[in-house]
């Protein structure tokens, strides 16, 4: 399983577009691994997790062929995970020539659902568009994508919306699997039996933490280092996670100022790895 962390920064990206702190101006001299676009993620190059706002850098960055992803999944339907405008361009033949194309799976969420069919409805005047097929997902749906088995689970975000997060299985037996927690606190407490079940006595081999504060408490809808420490914890008690499973941390503020050694030497201890745009992790 290959997996390619698109962008790894929150709402703002970092620099942040309009914003003049320390932490921004800092990142923009630094350069290399500070500039963050937003983020999201490509699976074995057809399944992409939440589509950013900065998609169109991301295919020029990492030379994409975006016509070969055959599944989104998205995880709620903030805009910085769920680019509408950008996903009406997928359309054939209007904005797009993709020969033997075959309809775009799109699985979201009700919220996220209606956003896309207010899109189309802008853009196409039809709220469905044969090149997109829009299904409804909820916490517990699976979903497969070719090589891939995507289970769905509640994320503890925003309470307008069943928010989201992916565990992704690879192989006959699911014998490769990568967690992906974005845009949420600490998970909630029966998350572990839930886990389990879908796991069947194996274990994580990597997951990415929402880390939305870095060096700064967490809140309501999203963790820190401080809570990324006590989710590493809770999974290792529940005998999900080994001295094998990677960790990684991911969705950095700009209002956690940190840059990317403060959070390397902060989360070291922790044997927690900083994501940076471009990392590819191969499972």
């Amino acid at each position: 399983m290959e997996i390619l962390f698109l962008g790894t920064a929150a709402a703002e990206g970092i620099p942040s577009v309009f914003c003049r702190c320390e932490t921004c101006r800092r990142a923009a001299e630094a350069g290399g691994r500070d500039i963050r676009t937003r983020c999201a993620f490509l699976v074995n190059k057809h399944l992409m997790l939440d589509l950013s706002p900065d998609i169109m850098f991301h295919k020029l960055r990492y030379n994409l062929d975006l016509a070969a992803v055959d599944s989104l999944c998205v995880t709620h339907s903030h805009t910085d995970h769920l680019n509408v405008p950008d996903l009406t361009f997928r359309a054939c033949p209007v904005y797009a020539c993709i020969p033997d194309e075959k309809p775009l799976k799109v699985y979201a969420n009700k919220k996220s659902c209606d956003h896309i069919r207010d899109g189309m409805l802008f853009e196409f005047a039809a709220q469905e568009h044969p090149s997109f097929s829009i299904t409804e997902i909820a916490p517990g749906s699976v979903v497969e994508s070719m090589d891939l088995t995507i289970t769905a689970f509640r994320a503890v975000h925003d309470q307008r919306e069943d928010c989201l997060f992916f565990l992704v299985e690879e192989g006959e037996k699911r014998e490769k699997n990568f967690l992906q927690i974005n845009d949420s606190a600490l998970p909630y407490g029966e998350f572990e039996r839930d886990l389990a079940r879908v796991l069947k006595d194996r274990k994580l081999n990597a997951l990415s933490m929402d880390c939305t504060h870095c060096r700064e408490k967490g809140s309501r809808g999203h963790m820190g280092i401080e809570e990324n420490a006590a989710l590493q914890r809770r999974l290792f008690d529940a005998g999900l996670a080994d001295e094998n499973t990677l960790f990684f941390a991911n969705h950095f503020s700009h209002n956690g100022h940190s840059l990317h050694r403060d959070l390397t030497e902060a989360l070291a201890p922790y044997r927690i790895t900083p994501a940076w745009d471009g990392m590819v992790l191969n499972i």
